[in-house]
This record gives C-alpha cells, sequence and structure tokens, in this order.
C-alpha cells in the first residue's frame, strides 16, 4: 500500500525535467526560423542581469535557498535568449 499522505519528493524533479524537455523541443523545432538572429552579442553584465531579472541571480552561494521552478525556467528561457543558435540556417 502507497502513502498518499506524503509528497513524492520527485515531483519537483519531474515538473523541471518537463519544462526543460518541453522548451529544448520548442527550441529544436524552430531552429530551421530564419528570422530570429544567429546571435546578438551581450556583454556578461547584462547576462547576469538577465538571470537576476528571471530570479536566478549570480553568483550562487550553498547558503542561498532553492530557486524554485518559474525561476528556474524563466533564466532557462534567458540563458536561451542570450546564446548562439547553432542550429540556425544561417549558422
Amino acid at each position: 500500500m502507497t502513502d498518499t499522505t506524503r509528497p513524492d519528493p520527485r515531483a519537483p524533479l519531474d515538473l523541471l525535467v518537463q519544462e526543460v524537455t518541453a522548451r529544448l523541443r520548442e527550441l529544436l523545432l524552430g531552429a530551421d526560423d530564419r528570422a530570429p538572429p544567429v546571435c546578438g552579442l551581450h556583454s556578461p553584465e547584462q547576462i547576469e542581469r538577465a538571470l537576476a531579472q528571471a530570479g536566478l541571480p549570480l553568483p550562487l552561494s550553498p547558503d542561498d535557498p532553492l530557486p524554485d521552478l518559474p525561476a528556474l525556467t524563466r533564466a532557462l528561457d534567458a540563458v536561451a535568449a542570450h546564446s548562439v543558435r547553432t542550429l540556425h540556417p544561417r549558422a
């Protein structure tokens, strides 16, 4: 018999994997889209600011509280937005 009163400790990780998978799938399916630029030039400060605005400020410290799922997925979107699109048709 399964104890349904305690939450599954893997649930947050499962949700994170689902979110990451959905975003990566979207990026890969849109890889042949010629509209977005191959890359945008961003300074380290701009990337750090984008991550902070997403809710995941740098540097990370072991004493910092764990970020929640929305902050992690916003940070993932920020990283993707500031990355070179190596599968772009013009790359």
